[in-house]
């Protein structure tokens, strides 16, 4: 699969820097949005499969430190650890897609699946989901959730659908996040290696590109910190809007 450059030669580095550096933020102060934000701004000047390549390394270790942050881990493991299978075995069905995926189809697609969350909202699609319920329901939206990561590095779309449902205060939501996409994160390296996407050079790439994320992750935490519940709940609907959008965009662009 070849990429479409889009920025003209010598800014490439400068709007990857911005990208991740977003990308850190919305995941400080929202708990989501890392790849969202910074794949589409990546795959500027790359093939998409490259750079979910490049994002393996900060998506694990941003989502390792979330998921541990708090303390909640173990809650969150007793909980929701069923839901992480699902995404592992999706991820592994979703990863031999990926290498021969067609761009604009891939955003158009991401593009409809992350508006689907503020729509629910929007709709009052919010009835409470039984832990009887919860017992099936969850691992099956991490299969579908995990699929679709496999395919794109965007794991969230489908699971925080789910997950967002669950109306969890900010912090629990925010360490659930964390653990599920670290054992996505996880599997997805696996299966690109084994593909041969992943080498020794996106490695090193995406060790490096942790950088401007964690000082992303830093400002954003520092927000999340001062708002409240409801100005967290409508940050992160007004944020998957905007991805949404920007993503439905790129289809047409591609």
């Amino acid at each position: 699969m070849t990429g479409t450059e889009l920025l003209p030669e010598g800014l490439e580095l400068a709007v990857a820097l911005i990208g991740l550096t977003l990308g850190g933020f919305s995941k400080g102060a929202l708990g989501v949005g890392l790849p969202l934000i910074a794949v589409p701004i990546l795959a500027l000047s790359m093939p998409v499969a490259n750079t979910v390549a490049i994002m393996t390394a900060p998506i694990f270790l941003t989502n390792i430190y979330q998921a541990f942050r708090g303390g909640l881990l173990p809650d969150v493991l007793r909980r929701y650890g069923t839901i992480g299978a699902g995404m592992v075995a999706g991820t592994a069905i979703g990863s031999q897609i990926l290498i021969t995926l067609n761009e604009s189809t891939l955003y158009l697609i991401m593009g409809i699946l992350v508006l689907s969350l503020p729509l629910a909202r929007l709709l009052r699609i919010n009835r409470e989901i039984k832990p009887t319920t919860q017992k099936w329901l969850g691992p099956l939206f991490g299969l579908l959730g995990g699929a679709v990561g496999g395919i794109s590095g965007f794991w969230g779309p489908i699971v925080l659908v789910y997950l967002v449902a669950l109306r969890m205060p900010k912090d629990l939501f925010a360490a659930t996040v964390g653990f599920l996409f670290s054992v996505a994160s996880i599997a997805m390296s696996v299966f690109l290696t084994g593909h041969g996407v992943m080498d020794a050079e996106h490695f090193i790439s995406s060790l490096l590109a942790c950088i401007p994320v964690f000082f992303g992750i830093y400002l954003g935490q520092r927000v999340r910190d001062r708002i409240s519940q409801v100005q967290f709940e409508r940050a992160l609907s007004i944020t998957m809007t905007v991805i949404g959008l920007s993503l439905l965009y790129r289809s047409v662009a591609f």
